[in-house]
């Protein structure tokens, strides 16, 4: 399967959406497609080797808009906003042409100064003919609505620029026609159209001016982290410095970076001593001390100290690459409630227009009067509303997934988003997430043999282990000054141990199950010094020679963050490897409602399996390779950041900070952004099924008057702007 992004241009609505989505699936070989409104994205899947690049962006293209391919070293939501910059600014210099448009128009309905004059018979050719030069200028500054309107009606795609065009050229020809009327037979300018034509495009360019820069707004954290991007670097080539490219580094190259410079890659420091802060990476306001060896991150700030940095990944490749690409990717999905706003979009503006000419003809048969027959069908044309419906979903999503990116929290599409919110029960791992994941070994007990030998032969089994157990007992046994050697034919056992040949005999280091499976008899644990201890057992040629407790320490913030998800209604459960007296141990300390233990990594997946099927909304949280099934097998899962690459990839989001608290506000801005979207689907669709029949003039037989097409047009562009601005309230900290 193939999966391809498409900027996609011309989209002013949810219609324009529906309708790429359309020309897209009936490409042969496309299996999924995803237009999203408020990036100007499309994310297409293909099965492999069908349909190419070329052919998708020829099949946007024939249904009337514009298509490219993004580019690869610019954020795909940088890319879509460069286009509307200082929107707001280029539609003030229409006010100049509005104003005196709407002044003359009413200058005879209203007691404005000077009416008398301007609204009289006498004035009447010359309001008029002010009145068309005025709206000249507001078509030509509209002729992007109107190349967008007559394109999609030709494509039979119609949006609302197609219902906008529609409006506002029955306004301005039934007035061209009543104008000549006027100067040849005189008349009123008040029964004129042109001011309402003028204002309504006012209006629809105003709105959407606003939109986008509330969008921009919304999407802002990408452009936020693209600025932490260093341009340079200073490129260490022997006993030279030269400045070149960032862009350009490559993995082993050195670099020296200076005290208030940012880091231009990932890496390792190689030499100096200094703070980084990594708090627009991590959202840890903490800076972290970096010292040889440790590793540092591209964007981050060098706060002191001149460090040198040997390069361990591309600019592509970096931590805060795959940031940017995450919600970049994230912004541009969809969530599965968008759906039945997706299937209103596709019928939407043919719906109008039908709406709009029953109820003109209704009211022309009824009254006899066409002036106001045509001010029925103008009004519902501009009082309908499909871009509010197209940005309900979306909207949120980006603002929901850049207000996590600033906390840390990396949030992969807005299914996740969706599903997140309705998780009841929140399953953890042991050790690296509810612990520090630091184990140190806290007693020995060697069976039947020097202590010394039991010890050399846990070290040496364990030397080409990377599991944290195997870590604490090579470094226990350092610290005692044991010495060990490589062994042979070594086999690590995934959540048991490992196996072995050294010197000629077999052996087996790992927990009890594994003890049990080599049937490998051990001694009673009952008297161990610490309950919850972490047990490695040591055998030798079928013996069981020895015993290690490794112990862990439990995070600090584990008690409030589990507690918080239990006041939230979440079900806290514990899933472990270790002994049920480990798991228990851990329980007493920590509000945990549930415990398995003994459960090896295949077995954590049955036990999420077995929640799901009684009907729990699962979330997984974990940090280790052995985690990534049950990340994969959960409802949702999130990895830690301290969590393999492994663990990462498989999870559906992730915690750049190793912090508990990130999954207490990872739900509760999932229940948020679900809750933003609810309401935006609730005006979206409350407003367009209470203003097209009021515009229709349904409501007149409850006293209701008549709506007027510039109150429409105004109505309209609120009702979108409404939308984008309540999914802003998002960003806001909480």
């Amino acid at each position: 399967m193939k999966e391809t992004t498409l900027l996609v241009d011309g989209m002013s609505c949810a219609a324009c959406s529906a309708a790429v989505e359309k020309a897209l699936r009936r490409v042969q070989g496309v299996t999924e497609a995803a237009v999203n409104l408020a990036t100007g994205t499309a994310i297409v899947k293909t099965a492999d080797g069908t349909a190419d690049e070329n052919t998708l962006m020829t099949a946007v293209k024939k249904a009337g808009f514009g298509c490219r391919l993004p580019n690869a070293e610019e954020p795909i939501t940088q890319a879509q906003s460069e286009k509307t910059k200082s929107p707001i600014r280029k539609i003030l210099l229409l006010l100049p042409f509005a104003v005196p448009l709407l002044y003359l128009a009413y200058s005879s309905k209203l007691p404005l100064p000077f009416s008398d004059v301007l609204g009289s018979e006498a004035f009447a050719p010359y309001n008029a003919s002010l009145q068309l030069l005025l709206l000249l200028p507001l078509l030509y500054h509209a002729k992007h609505i109107y190349k967008k309107g007559f394109s999609s009606i030709l494509h039979r795609s119609p949006g609302m620029d197609a219902l906008v065009t529609l409006g506002t050229l029955t306004a301005t020809a039934y007035s061209i026609y009543l104008y000549a009327d006027i100067l040849l037979n005189g008349g009123s300018a008040g029964k004129l159209y042109f001011g309402s034509a003028g204002m309504i495009l006012t209006f629809v360019m105003l709105g959407k001016a606003l939109e986008e820069n509330s969008r921009n707004k919304a999407a802002e954290a990408i452009r936020s982290l693209m600025e932490l991007r260093p341009q340079t670097a200073r490129l260490v080539r022997g006993e030279e410095v030269i400045e070149v490219s960032a862009s350009a580094l490559l993995a082993d190259d050195e670099v020296l970076v200076r005290p208030g410079e940012k880091f231009p890659a990932d890496g390792v420091i190689l030499s100096g001593t200094g703070d980084a802060d990594e708090s627009l990476l991590t959202g840890e306001s903490i800076p972290v001390t970096k010292e040889p060896g440790d590793a540092v991150f591209c964007g981050a700030v060098n706060l002191n100290g001149a460090l040198r940095v040997q390069v361990t990944k591309s600019a592509k490749q970096t931590l805060l690459a795959g940031i940017i690409r995450t919600v970049e990717q994230a912004q541009a999905s969809k969530a599965p409630i968008a759906k039945l706003a997706d299937k209103v979009s596709g019928i939407f503006a043919p719906m109008v227009f039908v709406i709009a000419l029953v109820s003109g003809i209704a009211w022309f048969v009824a009254e006899k009067d066409f002036a106001k027959a045509i001010t029925v069908f103008i009004s519902v044309l501009v009082v309908a509303c499909p871009c509010a419906l197209g940005l309900a979903t979306p909207t949120a999503i980006i603002a929901a997934t850049g207000r996590g990116a600033k906390d840390g929290i990396l949030i992969r599409n807005g299914e996740t988003l969706q599903k997140l919110a309705s998780v009841d029960t929140a399953v953890f791992d042991k050790t690296g997430t509810l612990t520090n994941g630091n184990l140190s070994v806290s007693f020995a007990i060697p069976y039947n043999t020097d202590e010394n030998e039991f010890l050399s032969v846990a070290a040496s089994a364990e030397t080409v282990s990377e599991h944290p157990a195997a870590k604490a007992v090579l470094s226990y046994c350092e610290s005692k000054g044991i010495a060990f050697t490589t062994p042979q034919e070594f086999t690590a056992i995934p959540g048991r141990g490992v196996q072995c040949r050294l010197n000629g005999s077999n052996i087996a280091v790992g927990n009890l199950t594994l003890m049990h499976e080599l049937q490998i008899a051990v001694p009673e644990t009952n008297d161990i010094p610490q309950k919850e201890a972490t047990l490695i057992f040591v055998a030798k040629d079928g013996q069981c020679i020895g015993l290690l407790g490794a112990a862990d320490t439990i995070r600090p913030e584990a008690q409030a963050a589990l507690s918080q998800l239990q006041k939230m209604n979440v079900k806290t459960v514990l899933i472990t490897g270790d002994t049920l007296a480990a798991a228990k141990a851990v329980c007493d300390k920590l509000p945990i409602d549930d415990i398995h233990a003994q459960v090896l990594p295949e077995g954590k997946s049955s036990v999420l399996q077995e929640l799901h099927d009684s009907g729990r909304k699962t979330l997984f949280v974990g940090d280790g390779i052995n985690d990534a099934p049950a990340l994969a097998s959960a409802d949702t899962g999130i990895a830690m950041g301290s969590g393999t690459d492994v663990a990462m990839e498989t999870a559906d989001a992730v915690l750049l900070k190793n912090d508990l608290q990130g999954v207490v506000r990872t739900i509760s801005l999932s229940r948020r952004t679900l809750r933003i979207i609810k309401e935006n689907l609730v005006w979206a669709f409350g407003y367009n099924v209470l203003m097209i029949p009021s515009a229709a003039g349904l409501l007149t037989v409850l006293g209701l008057p008549m709506p007027d097409p510039i109150l429409a047009a105004a109505a309209m562009a609120c009702s979108s702007v409404a939308v984008v601005t309540n999914s802003l309230r998002l960003l806001r900290k909480k």
